[in-house]
């Protein structure tokens, strides 16, 4: 906890942030590209959490420990509590998973997207009725989100035991319609998911057209998509999760496309019998056994990091990879673009 002189300079330096962050934050949220600046998506989960907050200084000083714990008010109708628990692991924080869904819930009410009825929140688009009970809202962070990015872009086509059936147009032809399964029982954070392959393309490290790609962590298969859609000729998808693989073949179906998919671990065979042109690495903090212990045949990898990348990127530039692209999310949390030479 800071000292009262050190408190009140923080709080003249958070109000100025504050004031900043309400000065950019149209700019900010119109720029689809302003997660490639470091720290970029930091700073607009900051302003997407700070539209609603009565008290928003509160929590950056929290953030910035000047705060043992906040009590945030959203709209003067919702309150959170933080405490020391929450500022061990705060990305993980069920408190912040339900402070960035109530404020997602307002943002679309405001769109004319949501609206609250009895202990339940009634979201309704292209005529698709979905029905969250309150108590599971924090589930929905992330789907909100997704749901508010991708604004008209995306098209509900029908509800069925929970699995939305969506469409929206591929961003790098107009013409090409690409459709998609969100199951909101297993993995509600798939439209965010959607938003970010497709739009921001993290993983576009180079022109796709005739290579070969394994993907690692293909999920329910918007990367394995992106990449056939791209122009990739073979696309290895890996997956640990059978309702993963099952729910990424549904999805390949639905856009009439294929790929060789395995639910299990990559080895060091599946990269050297293959000879893929591009490796990407989207697996929860294993990229860094991959690149460490791996034998590395492609020429193009493109990765999420989970842990601050100084040996990873070592490794790399040991084996001969050179970076193209880098940008941090948070201070350790990111995505990196690497090229043989």
């Amino acid at each position: 906890m800071l000292s009262s002189p050190h408190k009140r300079e923080t709080k003249i330096y958070i109000e100025k942030i504050s004031y900043l962050l309400s000065a950019i934050e149209r700019k900010v949220l119109i720029s689809k590209k302003f997660w490639k600046i470091p720290l970029g998506r930091f700073i607009q989960k900051l302003i997407f959490l700070k539209r609603y907050s009565d008290n928003f200084e509160d929590f950056l000083m929290f953030l910035l420990s000047a705060k043992d714990n906040a009590e945030i008010s959203i709209k003067k109708k919702e309150k959170i509590f933080f405490s020391r628990e929450d500022r061990k692991n705060l990305f993980q924080s069920d408190n912040l998973r339900l402070y960035k869904a109530i404020s997602g819930f307002f943002w679309l009410e405001e769109m004319g997207i949501c609206k609250p009825k009895n202990d339940k929140i009634i979201l309704k688009k292209d005529n698709v009725e979905l029905e969250i009970e309150k108590d599971k809202i924090k589930g929905f962070d992330l789907f909100f989100e997704g749901l508010i990015l991708l604004g008209d872009k995306v098209k509900f086509l029908s509800l069925k035991d929970k699995v939305i059936l969506l469409s929206f147009e591929f961003p790098r032809d107009k013409k090409d319609e690409v459709k998609m399964r969100v199951n909101l029982e297993t993995n509600p954070d798939a439209l965010y998911n959607i938003y970010e392959i497709f739009f921001e393309e993290p993983y576009r490290c180079c022109d796709f057209s005739g290579l070969s790609v394994i993907d690692v962590g293909c999920g329910i298969g918007d990367s394995v998509i992106y990449f056939l859609k791209s122009g990739a000729e073979k696309v290895l998808g890996f997956d640990i999760s059978e309702s993963a693989i099952h729910e990424c073949y549904e999805n390949l179906k639905l856009n009439n496309l294929s790929a060789e998919l395995f639910c299990r671990e990559i080895t060091p065979s599946d990269i050297l019998s293959e000879k893929a042109d591009v490796l990407k690495i989207d697996c929860e903090g294993c990229e860094r056994e991959l690149i460490s212990r791996y034998p590395l045949t492609v020429k193009h990898i493109a990765f999420e990091f989970h842990f601050f990348p100084a040996k990873i990127f070592l490794n790399l530039i040991k084996k001969r990879f050179l970076p193209t692209f880098i940008s941090f999310y948070n201070t350790s949390f990111g995505i990196a673009h690497f090229k043989k030479i």
